[in-house]
C-alpha cells in the first residue's frame, strides 16, 4: 500500500474509535450497558488500535528529518503518556461535575457522569481529525516509502526477514519482548500492592499510577533532549538495568514515599527502553519496511504484554505479588546481562 494512504487510514481509524466512544456513551447513559458489551467494545477498540499505532509510527519518519527522529518519537511518547497521567485525574473530576450537571437537565442515572466522560472522549477525536486533514507528507518521502503489498502472511514474513537481516535488531526486539512479557504491567501490580501491602485508599493508588506516569514523561523529555544520540545501544542496556533495579526495590519496599520514587525511576527507564527500541527499528530497516516492522512492535505491546500479565496473575495467586515481581525482574535483568556480555555489538550502535 502506498504511504500516501497512511493519512487516509489514520482518518478512517480515528473515525471508528470516535464512533466506539459515542456508542459506549449511548449504552451507558441509557443504562443498558453490560459487562459483555464493555469486553466487546474493548476488543473492537484494541483491533482498531493495532492498525492505528503502526500507521502513526510509519508517518513519523516521513515528516521529520532522520537526525530528529529520536526527538519526534520521544515527543510522541510524551503526548501519549501525558494523556495517561492527566486523563484519569481529569476524568475523576469531570465524572462528578457531569453527574451534577445531569441533574439540572433531569438525568438522574448513576452512570450519567461516566457517560458524559465517554461523550467528551468522542468529541476529542474531532480535533485529531481536523489536524490530520491538514498534514501534508513530502512527495519525495511518499515515493521513497511506496511499495506494493502482497498477501498478509507474505508481509509478515517480509517484516521478520527485514529484522532478521540486521545483526542487532532481533536481539533488541527480544530484549523489549522480554520486558513486556515478564514485566507485569502497572495496572496489574499496583492495585495488588496498594490493597495487600500498603493498604492504600483510591487517592493514594492514583499517586502510585501518577508517579509511574510522571517518570515516563521525564524519560521521554530526557530522551528527546539527547537528540541524535550516538550510543543508543548503551542507552537501551542502561535503561533495562535501571528498570530491573527499580522493580526489585519496589517489590521490597514497605515505605510509600520510597515506592513513589522507585516508580518514578521505573517510568523513566521503561520509556528509555521503548523509545530507543522504536527509534532503532525505524532507522535500521528500509523506509518501505517501517510500517511492517512497527506492526511487530505493536504486536509486542498489544499481544505479548497481555499474555505476560495473564501468566503473572497466575503466579501472583501462587506465590504473592512481591515474589512474583522479584522473579520477573530477575528474569529480565538476567537476559539484559546476557545482551550486555554476549552481544557486544549492541553496545556499539
Amino acid at each position: 500500500m502506498a504511504r500516501r494512504w497512511l493519512l487516509v487510514s489514520s482518518h478512517w481509524l480515528r473515525h471508528h474509535r470516535m464512533c466506539l466512544a459515542f456508542l459506549l456513551c449511548i449504552l451507558t447513559v441509557t443504562g443498558i450497558i453490560q459487562v459483555w458489551m464493555i469486553v466487546l467494545l474493548a476488543f473492537c477498540s484494541g483491533t482498531v488500535l493495532s492498525f492505528d499505532q503502526p500507521t502513526r509510527s510509519s508517518l513519523i519518519p516521513m515528516l521529520v528529518p532522520r537526525k530528529d527522529l529520536m526527538n519526534a518519537i520521544s515527543l510522541q511518547t510524551t503526548v501519549f503518556n501525558g494523556a495517561a497521567v492527566v486523563g484519569p485525574a481529569l476524568a475523576g473530576i469531570t465524572i462528578g461535575l457531569l453527574a451534577n450537571a445531569g441533574l439540572f437537565i433531569g438525568m438522574t442515572g448513576s452512570l450519567t457522569g461516566y457517560a458524559g466522560n465517554f461523550f467528551l472522549n468522542g468529541i476529542s477525536y474531532f480535533g485529531v481529525l481536523f489536524v490530520l486533514y491538514f498534514i501534508r507528507v513530502p512527495r519525495e518521502a511518499i515515493e521513497q516509502s511506496t511499495e506494493r503489498r502482497g498477501p498478509m502472511l507474505d508481509s509478515i514474513r517480509a517484516a521478520l526477514s527485514a529484522v532478521g537481516r540486521d545483526p542487532v535488531l532481533p536481539w533488541i526486539l527480544s530484549g523489549y519482548g522480554a520486558l513486556l512479557f515478564f514485566g507485569p504491567s502497572n495496572t496489574l501490580i499496583l492495585p495488588i500492592f496498594a490493597t495487600q501491602i500498603f493498604h492504600l485508599n483510591a487517592f493514594q493508588l492514583g499517586l502510585l499510577f501518577s508517579a509511574a506516569g510522571l517518570g515516563t514523561l521525564i524519560g521521554a523529555f530526557t530522551v528527546a533532549s539527547l537528540g541524535d544520540f550516538k550510543h543508543k545501544g548503551l542507552l537501551l542496556l542502561v535503561s533495562l538495568f535501571l528498570w530491573t533495579i527499580s522493580l526489585i526495590i519496589f517489590a521490597f519496599s514497605r515505605l510509600f514515599w520510597l515506592s513513589l520514587l522507585v516508580l518514578l525511576l521505573f517510568g523513566i527507564s521503561q520509556n528509555g527502553v521503548g523509545a530507543t527500541v522504536i527509534t532503532l527499528a525505524q532507522l535500521r530497516v528500509a523506509p518501505q519496511m517501517r510500517g511492517r516492522v512497527m506492526s511487530l512492535n505493536t504486536l509486542l505491546i498489544m499481544g505479548v504484554r497481555p499474555l505476560g500479565d495473564f501468566a503473572a496473575s497466575g503466579m501472583i495467586v501462587l506465590v504473592g505479588g512481591p515474589l512474583t515481581v522479584i522473579i520477573c525482574a530477575l528474569i529480565v535483568g538476567g537476559y539484559s546481562l546476557y545482551l550486555l556480555i554476549g552481544k557486544p555489538l549492541i553496545r556499539t550502535i
